[in-house]
C-alpha cells in the first residue's frame, strides 16, 4: 500500500491497472472505499515471468549446482512462486468491475473468475505508415549496423533476457550458421542476455541495444525474417509491427505472439515443439528460399 499514492488518487474517477504490485493495490483499495469503478487489463504473463525471474536470481545467488537444483527441482520454488503470482492476478480480476485481455487463454481464465460479462479484449493498433514494407532500405542497414547486403537478417526485437527467450533465437541462428548459411541475427533491445549473445555469435551478431520506435519502422522492413521464440507474452506487439513490414514471422506455439497467425505457413510460421533442432527446421526452409 502507497499511502501517498492513495490521497492523490482520491481525486479521480476510474482506476485501471496493469499488474498486481503497490501501485495497483493502492489503486485498488481506494476504488474499494470510495465506490468508484476499477479496471484490471492483462499486459503480461507475470507467473510465467516469476518462475524464469526466480530461476535467475537463485542461480545468481547459488550458480547452478546441486544446491541451486535443490532448490528449483527438489522445492520446486519457481513453480511455487508462479503459483502464487496467479493467485495475486485471480484476487486482482475478482476485485475488478472489468477485465481486459489479449488472448483466448486469457479470456477463458477471467471468465471463470470475474464472469464472461466483465470481460473483454483490448485489441492492438498498428501505424501502417511506420511500419510498412516500402521503408526498406538495406543500403542504410548496412551504413548504419555493418550487414553487408548480401546476408540473410534474422531480426529478434524485445528485452533480450530468458523471459523473451533471446538467446535461444540467437542458438537458433548459431545452427543455421553452423549448416553453412551466411546471416546476421539483429538484436533490437536490452537485457541480461545481450552480452552472452554477442559471445554466442560474434561478429555475426548485432545487439545496438534499445533503439526509437522511429528507426524500428525501417529496420523491421529491411531485415529478411523475424524471430520471436517468447512464450511468456499476452499477445506481442513486435509480431504485429513485423507482419505489417512485410516480414514472414517465426513465432512460438503459445497463445499470445500465435494468435497473429491466422494459418500456420501462409501468414506466418508457427512452430511447433520449443527445441532447437526444431526452430532450425522452421528458419532454414525461409533462409533457403529468395
Amino acid at each position: 500500500f502507497h499511502p501517498r499514492l492513495a490521497r492523490l488518487l482520491c481525486r479521480h474517477d476510474t482506476f485501471h491497472a496493469t499488474d498486481v504490485f503497490a501501485f495497483a493495490q493502492t489503486a485498488r483499495r481506494v476504488a474499494r472505499w470510495q465506490g468508484k469503478p476499477f479496471v484490471t487489463s492483462l499486459h503480461t504473463d507475470l507467473p510465467q515471468f516469476t518462475e524464469i525471474y526466480t530461476a535467475e536470481i537463485v542461480q545468481r545467488r547459488l550458480g547452478t549446482g546441486p544446491i541451486a537444483r535443490a532448490i528449483l527441482e527438489g522445492v520446486r520454488l519457481g513453480a511455487r512462486s508462479a503459483a502464487a503470482m496467479q493467485r495475486k492476478v485471480d484476487a486482482m480480476m475478482h476485485h475488478s468491475d472489468r477485465v481486459m485481455v489479449s488472448n483466448a487463454k486469457d479470456w477463458r481464465r477471467a471468465s471463470r473468475v470475474v464472469g464472461g460479462s466483465h470481460v473483454s479484449y483490448l485489441r492492438r493498433g498498428i501505424d501502417f505508415e511506420r511500419f510498412h514494407p516500402g521503408r526498406r532500405d538495406r543500403a542504410r542497414l548496412a551504413a548504419r549496423f555493418g550487414i553487408p547486403e548480401d546476408c540473410t537478417v534474422l531480426l529478434f526485437v524485445g528485452r533480450i533476457d530468458a523471459t523473451k527467450k533471446a538467446m535461444f533465437a540467437a542458438e537458433a541462428a548459431r545452427a543455421l550458421i553452423g549448416r553453412g548459411h551466411r546471416l546476421r541475427f539483429l538484436a533490437i533491445g536490452d537485457g541480461a542476455e545481450r552480452q552472452a549473445i554477442a559471445c554466442l555469435l560474434g561478429t555475426n551478431a548485432i545487439a545496438p541495444g534499445p533503439v526509437s520506435q522511429e528507426e524500428l519502422g525501417w529496420i523491421y522492413p529491411s531485415a529478411d525474417i523475424f524471430v520471436f521464440p517468447s512464450e511468456s507474452e499476452t499477445a506481442g506487439n513486435v509480431v504485429l509491427e513485423a507482419k505489417a513490414s512485410g516480414l514472414p514471422v517465426v513465432v512460438a506455439n503459445h497463445p499470445g505472439p500465435a494468435q497473429f497467425v491466422r494459418r500456420s505457413g501462409e501468414d506466418g510460421i508457427i512452430v511447433p515443439a520449443p527445441d532447437i533442432a526444431t526452430w532450425r527446421k522452421a528458419l532454414e526452409r525461409l533462409v533457403a528460399d529468395e
